[in-house]
């Protein structure tokens, strides 16, 4: 089995937790998550499997969509609900100042992650140095939003935004700073990741699917192949002649490939259709691997 898994990880479980796991019910000691999702949320982990573990950067470049549900007139330390109330105030905005303000955070913004996060300074962990009172020095990363929903209220203090943003952005930061930006203060109630790449919410399996798979011998099913993490890509054949240098990993001239193609990334296979790497033809003509993946097709 080589590729990922899309799965729907419950709240409560940590991403490590969800890749420890998938190891046991898949029987394979290489695995990874393509993208941390906070313990207490819910929604799409991939979980990179085999050799689709060298896809890992990839992954982590995908935009992702979220649907977050913030509370205004409270901040706790966390972000979230997970924390320690830390502050509170009477001011909610209406929903007109809520849409102006959040036209404000379309496009590439300046954010600062939590102290609670994964963030490492000096060595260690933001999370680590907070939990021993000690308040790291983060620095700000700048991070795109392509996309903010209608709110949705809940309540006359709650709503419910969807989120379409690059990797690393922190939506519970972005939660507290749009209510900032309404002269509000405001956490993160619940959080589900909707899409991450090529999987959505919708065809993520859970535990319980995971599970009966496991009885019945039938994991594989649920593994998304390499070939199909990369069908964004275009696809491109090697010469017979070309075969035993491309195999191991060599340089190639533009004219070894059967298919015509311009400059940029593409999938490069042997002539009977084997899966090599993933490579990259420059400026010079040259066609350079980038991910060797022939291990992938046996």
């Amino acid at each position: 089995m080589n590729g990922a898994v899309n799965f729907l990880k419950p709240p409560g479980m940590t991403s490590s937790d969800a890749v420890v796991w998938l190891r046991w019910v898949l029987q394979k000691k290489k695995c990874g998550h393509g993208g941390t999702l906070d313990p207490a949320a819910c929604g799409v982990l991939p979980v990179l499997v085999g050799q689709g573990t060298k896809l890992f950067d990839r992954m982590l470049a995908h935009e992702k969509t979220y649907a977050a549900t913030i509370r205004f007139g409270t901040a706790t330390d966390t972000l979230d609900a997970e924390g320690v109330v830390t502050d509170v105030t009477d001011v909610v905005p209406t929903d007109a100042q809520l849409r102006l303000a959040m036209q404000d955070f379309v496009g590439e913004i300046s954010q600062i992650p939590p102290q609670y996060s994964a963030v490492r300074v000096d060595g260690k962990h933001a999370y680590a140095l907070a939990r021993g009172g000690k308040q790291a020095d983060i620095p700000a990363r700048k991070v795109t939003i392509h996309k903010l929903s209608e709110p949705v209220w809940v309540d006359e203090k709650t709503v419910t935004i969807r989120v379409t943003c690059s990797s690393g952005t922190y939506i519970r930061t972005l939660a507290a700073d749009i209510a900032e930006s309404c002269g509000s203060l405001g956490y993160l109630t619940a959080l589900t990741r909707e899409q991450s790449g090529v999987f959505s919410i919708e065809n993520a399996v859970t535990v319980e699917q995971l599970l009966k798979a496991r009885e019945e011998g039938s994991v594989s099913q649920y593994v998304t192949s390499v070939e199909d993490l990369l069908c964004d890509l275009p696809k491109c054949h090697i010469l017979p002649s070309a075969y035993k240098r491309a195999v191991n990993g060599a340089t190639l001239r533009q004219e070894e490939l059967q298919e015509e193609f311009s400059m940029g990334e593409c999938r490069l296979y042997t002539p009977d259709d084997q899966l090599i790497c993933l490579a990259n033809l420059g400026e010079d003509h040259m066609i350079r691997p980038q991910i060797m993946l022939l291990d992938a097709q046996k």
